[in-house]
């Protein structure tokens, strides 16, 4: 058996999210090879910091969406749901920013977080009323969009640290 065909069958055993995600990678940066994600811890930390922006930014979708501010974007409680179930990732990040800002915004409904992040169904959250799900959704997005910051930084520092080691 040679390389590419052991890492097709990693591939396949993957859930497919994430293969779908590496297979991005691997397309979008035509340099790298399956290869490289499963046997380069710098390409393998690149393609994770790719993931999450990626996955951050069909959340920031999401919440705008849930949000109405923007009425172009027609999302439902159902479709953030059916997103955050698909990843569990996010909805684990989900919650602990509710949790988060429990602790440090008082204009949040705190009964209503706190039943949301113990039963973790954040439905809880969008269907009180309006005022707290604004609150939410824009404090939440204002940490979808610092952490969506984070890691471009990490992302052109992994980056250039590649180039110049590539360089050598």
């Amino acid at each position: 058996m040679n390389n590419e065909q052991k890492y097709e069958e990693i591939m396949e055993s993957l859930p497919e999210r994430e293969a779908e995600f590496i297979n991005k990678f691997v397309r979008f940066y035509a340099k790298y090879t399956l290869e490289d994600v499963f046997t380069k811890p710098e390409v393998r930390r690149e393609f994770e910091v790719w993931q999450n922006l990626r996955e951050y930014s069909q959340l920031n979708y999401y919440v705008e969406g849930m949000n109405r501010r923007n009425p172009m974007i027609r999302v439902t409680t159902d479709d953030l749901m059916e997103e955050l179930e698909r990843n569990p990732r996010l909805k684990d990040h989900v919650l602990a920013y509710a949790k988060n800002e429990l602790k440090e915004n008082s204009l949040m409904d705190k009964h209503f977080t706190v039943r949301a992040i113990e039963t973790g169904n954040i439905d809880i959250l969008y269907d009180h009323d309006t005022e707290v799900r604004e609150n939410f959704c824009e404090s939440f997005l204002g940490g979808i969009k610092t952490r969506k910051a984070e890691l471009r930084e990490e992302g052109k520092q992994l980056k250039n640290k590649h180039e110049k080691e590539q360089s050598r």
